[in-house]
């Protein structure tokens, strides 16, 4: 420790030089007169003055004055030949650390005092800092003030932009005391709620001044030990903000939409009175909870739709439309589409939900689709009309000429062969009418009875029946059969007709003394029957058509072959029924294979 004493008695020096002495790690230098003395402070680090207060150019609390000045953080210890606990109190007063009479001065005395007024100026120095810091907060505060209380109530501290809006003032308060500043029955209010703050307790509330809001808040503050040293009061006008809340409010209040408002974890902060109207619920049952409140039970596991897991800042779903249904209060359910917006505020980001419930656009909708539906199937109704008119009139029109050739016929051979044409079309009457009658039962079955059967074994016999009807035209059916056995559910009627469709088709398209290829196989988990001819083959661009019902590739065809444009609808129908499907596959000039996809079950053992 650096110690400079100013005195003008040099052995007086001397013998507090040898009491410091025998305190140790202390150095002290001398000068005898102020001048000299500042002089000194201004070249050298000091940690402590020991000054006298009789000087030849300074005496009295004159010569404190004139070294705190220009250093205001220097401890100073008073010595003097006078013992007055007024001139004491007054010189400690005005800031100087210790006060020693030299006559009663001690190496013991003299250590205690050193270190006492080192401390103090130490701990004077960390509370002028904290204030100033406290000081400087409340004039940087917006809108705000603070206050700083003793335990005595005393008001230390007061500053900041705001003590204007409380009707207060620095001047009328800093250094009083609660009852000194207020009437009795505001302080008699206000003592209690200090008293408990000093006790650890913190409040927060609003109040409304002179027109305006203000939010309160007081806390108690704690030194290093964490024992409590004062209380704190801080101020600030919320005015604007209570006004934009309500303009908010108001916007939020006139939406047409539901609005609900969530925080980060998804927690209901906010909802309007449309919000109640939708979901059944008192806005009072929906704040301080979970949003998923309002979402079904099979969606709120859903990720899509899980609100508090959105990761808020960074989520792509906010700006979106989602659309999902909705959960009321009585347990019903109802689709909504739900857009989100990000609500920055001090305390985090929130998300607007804005909710629209759409259940009679939905229903409008479904009706324009039933509608369309209705109209298709009106449109392919009248198609269905024409076309089958127009195959029902070849047939009816050959079997009138027919009958009116007989009636005036005397040949017998000319009636021989006039006969022969109205059977022909008499049985194709007949097949157009038993296809179409097949296509009206088909569209009335949802599902079809099914078992478990090998489909090599139902293959096997369609080879042999269409062998039989393919040697009138001196067509040759190879039939490759896969190793292994390829188990299905099938109801084997329909599914022999689909295969009788599909083998009428390849004899109708296939030239004499040609072949036609039958071949089973597994793909994956599938068994595939294919039927393979070399006719005329199928242009691409037709592909998509050729199952649709009364299409034919060969607009001629009706009339020369007798084809109904029936047998690939039904094939298709019957192995939708058995969760299958059919593909084509055709080269123009060299022929179509059809292919039938039917799920393979597993078997047991």
């Amino acid at each position: 420790m650096y110690v400079l004493m100013i005195e003008d008695d040099e052995a007086y020096y001397h013998l507090i030089r040898r009491y410091i002495a025998h305190i140790g790690d202390i150095q002290i230098e001398w000068r005898n007169t102020i001048e000299q003395g500042l002089a000194y402070l201004d070249a050298h680090p000091i940690d402590l003055l020991l000054l006298d207060m009789m000087l030849p150019d300074g005496d009295g609390l004159t010569a404190l004055g004139q070294v705190q000045i220009p250093f205001p953080t220097l401890p100073i210890i008073i010595l003097t030949g006078e013992d007055s606990d007024e001139l004491a109190f007054e010189a400690v007063r005005r800031g100087a650390q210790d006060y020693l009479v030299k006559a009663r001065i001690d190496a013991t005395a003299l250590r205690r005092s050193l270190r006492y007024a080192i401390e103090r100026k130490r701990l004077q120095e960390q509370v002028r800092r904290s204030d100033e810091l406290y000081r400087t907060f409340a004039r940087n505060f917006p809108n705000g003030a603070l206050m700083l209380y003793d335990h005595d109530l005393r008001y230390n501290l007061i500053d900041g932009q705001g003590m204007a809006d409380l009707g207060l003032s620095k001047e009328e308060m800093e250094g009083k005391t609660l009852r000194e500043v207020f009437s009795s029955e505001v302080a008699d209010e206000a003592e209690a709620r200090m008293r408990a703050v000093l006790s650890g307790e913190t409040f927060n509330r609003e109040i409304l001044v002179r027109g305006q809001t203000l939010a309160i808040r007081h806390v108690p503050i704690r030194d290093g030990s964490g024992a409590i040293i004062s209380g704190m009061m801080m101020s600030q006008n919320i005015t604007e903000r209570k006004r934009a809340e309500e303009r908010f409010r108001a916007l939020l209040e006139s939406a047409p939409d539901a609005m609900v408002i969530v925080d980060e974890d998804g927690m209901v902060v906010l909802v309007n009175s449309q919000t109640e109207q939708i979901f059944g619920y008192d806005r009072e049952e929906l704040i301080g909870r979970s949003s998923q409140i309002l979402a079904p039970i099979p969606f709120r596991e859903n990720d899509q739709y899980q609100i508090n897991d959105l990761e808020m800042q960074n989520t792509g779903d906010l700006g979106k439309i989602l659309s999902f249904y909705a959960l009321r209060k009585d347990g019903s359910q109802f689709p909504v589409e739900v857009s989100l917006s990000p609500i920055e505020i001090e305390e985090g980001l929130l998300v607007a939900m804005s909710i629209r419930d759409v259940t009679e656009r939905k229903l409008a909708e479904q009706q324009v689709l039933e509608l369309a539906h209705e109209r298709e199937r009106v449109q392919l109704l009248s198609n269905f009309v024409r076309d089958i008119s127009h195959d029902f009139r070849n047939p009816l029109a050959t079997l009138t000429t027919s009958l009116y050739i007989l009636a005036r016929a005397t040949e017998t051979e000319k009636k021989k062969v006039t006969l022969e044409r109205a059977e022909q079309q008499i049985a194709r009457l007949t097949q157009l009418i038993d296809r179409l009658l097949i296509m009206t039962r088909l569209d009335t079955e949802t599902a079809l009875e099914l078992y478990t059967m090998d489909v090599n074994r139902l293959i096997t016999d369609f080879c042999s029946t269409l062998s039989f009807d393919a040697k009138k035209k001196a067509i040759q059916v190879a039939c490759s059969l896969w190793e292994n056995s390829l188990p299905i559910q099938v109801n084997a009627k329909e599914f022999r007709l689909a295969l009788a469709e599909l083998g009428k088709n390849a004899l109708e398209y296939t030239p004499v003394e040609s072949t036609i290829t039958i071949r089973t196989r597994q793909q994956d988990n599938q068994a595939v029957v294919e039927v393979a001819d070399s006719g005329i083959g199928i242009p691409s661009i037709e592909f998509a058509l050729i199952f649709q019902r009364l299409y034919r590739v060969d607009k001629a065809r009706s009339s020369e072959t007798g084809g109904s444009g029936l047998g690939l609808s039904i094939v298709k129908r019957i192995i939708e029924l058995h969760h299958g499907r059919v593909a084509v596959e055709s080269v123009v000039g060299a022929g179509s294979t059809f292919r039938i996809f039917l799920p393979l079950i597993k078997i047991d053992g």
